[in-house]
């Protein structure tokens, strides 16, 4: 089988178009040459002034040809640059001579050990301008539409076709007397056949590629209706086409005409289902997402007193989105990228043990495509991932002077990502249940935290942290507990994981704990916390949730994922509701706000005398057993410690009881 030479083919057409395709070299201002003629101690660049003139009121850009690359005599290259402002136009003429400067070098390099003659060929002289105004147009078109990254297959393509091109260049300027590289000039035909065949050989190995990540875009409608194009036969001209050279397919236009009415489908690909990293974005001069997100990061752990877990999971999270969606100048994304991420995450796996290890983000949501492991909670994703992206966006608007682009955005979260299950209620016999079990297993964490939880209306994660000390009398026979939200524990302060403000207000006692002296046994420790199994934990709050959720399961509280500890919190409130309690109280005692309105917000932010002894005597549920509480040893409660899962000296083997 007898080729055609690739090079001959491409040099016929090269001679009589010279079309230079010189990579574009993004060369930045700081690169330019320091002139040597100005004082050492005041180094300064050449200016752009000399690279510009007027043309009426546009810009012109100006620049001559060294003689050391035969440019004597020769006029200057002039570019016109249009109509705007002389600080834009400045930057471009910065950018056109560097890389102007950089390709003169590689002339001079190029011909070194020949002197430039100026009675050489007019027309060759010519030519020479010729070739050098339309690499610099072309410059300026790259500088004007930076591309954006090809698919896998154009790039092979487009790869192969500018080296091909490459080749012929130096044999025409060979073959016209122009200077060249002989090494390539004189082995063009070899070195073409070379990179043809290793081109065939990526093209062999991108067939077998691995799924996509991001979807390409389906044939419109009216691409998808025509005939598929004809196989080549196997030694034509169009078997050897790079694969992203364009091919004509049928006779029928692929762009209908300006004005056409087109059609709605619904399999046309979502923009947020592309490629983020690559898509076109406007120029910008404002910093990367990254330079942002880091800002914001150390904002967060310079505000910590202790050691930053929270930061460390929102450094993770936020290079998930980098990794996914690119890192751009900061108002160069849109609502999109958002929606991109929100769509990707909703394939990664909920819990850390099913994310295979040494796999990349996009490699773990791509195994994860068919959701063979469990998801991410809609709740997970929207106030984890999604919350944590959007501070950054809207934590340095005022510093960079820049439109938060993820303000007003509006997102769709994928079916798969799981609903939240709301705390339901739970019945008398199940919270007798509860306390029965609580309180036979002789722990002070088991048997009083369900109780408190279900009389004071309080988050677990402010509960466990209670001392002795937060409980004092307030009003006459009522009793209260305050919990602030930094503590001294082994001789360092923490802090207490408060939701709000207002959860660091008091809120009322029952006159029950009161009646089975656990309000008295309180005043006998002092600052000692009272539940010291749960404080000698990294996460005394996750820790009590874990205990609560074995208590639940021992007590048959299993019937729905909605009868939680939470259930018990709702409980009070709903008592409350039932008792005629009012509703700013009742949100005062939760740890809310008092109110949305402002005639609400006036008045004391904290329960008052009456509202308090309303609560502390609410009647209890006569179906419910509180008999269970009454007697209890509190010291040998509060003393019973953990041991390999069990309290010292018992031998339960019960696997539930086991700490993680």
């Amino acid at each position: 089988m007898t080729k055609k030479p690739i090079v001959t083919a491409i040099v016929t057409s090269a001679v009589t178009t010279v079309v230079s395709s010189e990579p574009t070299i993004q060369t930045p201002p700081e690169a330019e040459i320091i002139s040597s003629s100005k004082r050492i101690r005041k180094p300064r660049a050449p200016s752009s002034e000399r690279y510009l003139v007027r043309a009426g009121s546009a810009w012109v850009f100006q620049l001559r040809i060294p003689a050391s690359v035969g440019g004597r005599g020769l006029r200057p290259i002039r570019i016109g640059l249009g109509v705007l402002p002389k600080r834009e136009a400045r930057e471009i003429a910065d950018r056109l001579a560097a890389v102007a400067r950089v390709r003169f070098r590689e002339l001079a390099k190029s011909m070194v050990g020949t002197e430039p003659d100026s009675n050489d060929d007019d027309e060759q002289r010519a030519m020479l301008l010729v070739q050098l105004t339309m690499m610099m147009k072309s410059t300026l078109f790259d500088i004007r539409n930076p591309p954006s990254e090809p698919p896998a297959d154009e790039a092979r393509g487009l790869a192969f076709m500018k080296d091909v091109v490459s080749y012929a260049q130096q044999l025409s300027a060979k073959q016209q007397g122009l200077p060249h590289q002989s090494v390539i000039a004189d082995n063009a035909e070899a070195l073409a056949t070379l990179r043809y065949q290793k081109f065939e050989k990526e093209l062999r190995d991108g067939k077998a590629s691995e799924p996509q990540l991001f979807a390409s875009p389906p044939p419109t409608p009216l691409t998808a209706a025509e005939p598929r194009a004809e196989q080549p036969e196997p030694n034509s001209a169009a078997a050897h086409m790079p694969s992203g050279a364009p091919t004509k397919t049928s006779d029928a236009p692929l762009i209908k005409a300006r004005g056409a009415s087109g059609r709605i489908n619904v399999d046309r690909t979502p923009a947020y289902e592309q490629d983020r990293k690559s898509v076109d974005r406007a120029p910008s001069t404002k910093p990367l997402f990254s330079q942002i997100a880091s800002e914001y990061l150390s904002d967060r752990y310079q505000s910590k007193t202790e050691k930053a877990k929270d930061v460390k999971t929102a450094e993770m999270r936020l290079n998930m989105f980098l990794e996914l969606i690119g890192d751009h100048p900061i108002d160069t994304y849109t609502a999109t990228d958002l929606q991109a991420f929100v769509h990707l995450m909703g394939k990664w796996p909920a819990k850390e043990k099913d994310r295979p290890a040494g796999m990349s983000t996009i490699d773990i949501i791509r195994w994860n495509a068919e959701l063979q492991v469990l998801p991410l909670a809609k709740a997970t994703l929207e106030d984890g991932y999604v919350a944590v992206v959007k501070s950054v966006f809207g934590s340095q608007t005022t510093k960079y002077d820049y439109v938060n682009p993820m303000r007003d955005a509006s997102l769709r979260y994928p079916d798969s990502a799981r609903k939240k299950v709301s705390a339901e209620p739970l019945g008398s016999d199940k919270i007798s249940k509860l306390f029965e079990v609580g309180v036979s297993s002789g722990f002070m964490d088991e048997a009083m935290l369900p109780l408190i939880g279900l009389m004071t209306g309080r988050r677990i994660g402010l509960l466990v942290h209670l001392r002795g000390s937060d409980i004092r009398k307030k009003y006459d026979d009522v009793a209260v507990a305050q919990v602030t939200n930094l503590i001294q524990v082994g001789g360092r302060w923490k802090t207490v994981p408060v939701k709000t403000d207002d959860s660091v207000k008091f809120f009322v006692l029952h006159n029950f704990l009161n009646e089975i002296g656990f309000v008295d046994w309180t005043q006998t420790i002092g600052d000692e916390f009272i539940f010291p199994e749960l404080m000698k934990k990294a996460d005394p709050s996750k820790t009590a949730s874990q205990y609560m959720g074995r208590l639940y399961a021992r007590a048959g509280i299993k019937d729905t994922r909605g009868e939680v500890f939470h259930s018990l919190r709702g409980g009070f409130i709903a008592e409350g509701r039932d008792q005629d309690v009012r509703d700013r109280d009742l949100r005062l005692q939760a740890g809310h706000d008092a109110g949305e309105d402002e005639h609400s917000k006036y008045g004391f932010r904290h329960i008052t005398e009456k509202s308090a002894h309303n609560i502390a005597n609410l009647p209890l549920n006569p179906d419910i057993d509180f008999s269970v509480f009454m007697g209890l040893d509190f010291d040998a409660m509060w003393k019973k410690k953990r041991t390999l899962g069990r309290a010292i000296g018992t031998k339960s083997k019960d696997p539930l009881e086991k700490l993680e």
